[in-house]
């Protein structure tokens, strides 16, 4: 019986671990898709603004 005890014990320490382990882990990912989504927002913000440099790369094709 000592036995099983100490197993209980090692098994609610070792899960109460494990999921401190998948919290940080969960947090830490979605502070890291605000980070990759805020750069691939500057990202298309830049190439949009290359883009509206050059308004007359389509002006040859399409003349109204």
């Amino acid at each position: 019986m000592i036995k099983t005890k100490e197993i209980t014990i090692i098994e609610k320490g070792y899960l109460e671990d494990l999921n401190k382990i998948k919290e940080t882990i969960k947090y830490n990912q979605a502070k890291a898709m605000v980070v990759v989504n805020s750069a691939m927002i500057m990202t298309y913000y830049e190439i949009g603004t290359i883009i509206n440099q050059r308004k007359v790369w389509g002006a040859n094709i399409l003349k109204i």
